[in-house]
């Protein structure tokens, strides 16, 4: 290949690169609403996290939760092929299980084309919250990715002295993470992708 036809060719892939995400393109909606509850966009510009994936925030606008949030919604999209719910689901469930450091439970299922899943990072004593988090995934080709629904909320906690960490606690969140996946299954929600 000649060299005007290799600097032809490396200037080209690039642009049809680009094309393709801005013909793929997501638009977050100004608001959105999960069991009732109305979210506002916190962060209209996407941020780009260090995985590559971009995200939008969504929080409660009822008194501004005292200047912090104990709830949250938020929108990942991940640039690339649009994997399947199934598949999804696996490498969801494969990077959980691998990840080192504080313990991840987990747990998921596919349905009606979407992946949904839950964890909640282990908690440690004297923590202020614990953090749990429930899914849904979204595979639209338009998308220009895989596109997740997070709901984020943070649990108070209260120790005294003795206690290594509270009793019951696992088991309330991981049923309330079961709430927030069923609420996520009748959400109705799609994607704005152009």
């Amino acid at each position: 290949m000649s060299s005007w036809r290799a600097a032809a060719f490396v200037l080209t892939v690039p642009l049809l690169v680009s094309a393709g995400h801005a013909a793929s393109r997501f638009e977050p909606p100004p608001t959105l609403e999960l069991a009732k509850v109305d979210y506002q966009l916190a962060t209209p510009q996407p941020q780009k996290l260090e995985d590559g994936r971009l995200s939008w925030v969504y929080k409660i606008d009822e008194g501004n939760e005292n200047g912090a949030w104990t709830t949250a919604l938020t929108l990942f999209l991940r640039p690339g092929p649009a994997s399947d719910a199934n598949a999804e689901l696996k490498a969801v469930s494969a990077r959980f299980k691998g990840e080192r450091g504080r313990k991840q439970h987990f747990a998921g299922r596919a349905a009606q084309g979407h992946a949904y899943w839950y964890h909640l990072v282990d908690i440690r004593r004297n923590e202020q919250f614990a953090q749990a988090f429930a899914h849904k995934s979204f595979h639209e080709p338009a998308c220009g990715g895989v596109l997740t629904y997070q709901f984020s909320v943070l649990y108070p906690m209260k120790w005294t002295p003795k206690e290594q960490q509270v009793a019951g606690l696992l088991d309330a969140v991981t049923m309330e993470n079961e709430r927030a996946l069923a609420a996520l299954e009748r959400d109705r929600w799609q994607p704005d992708c152009r």
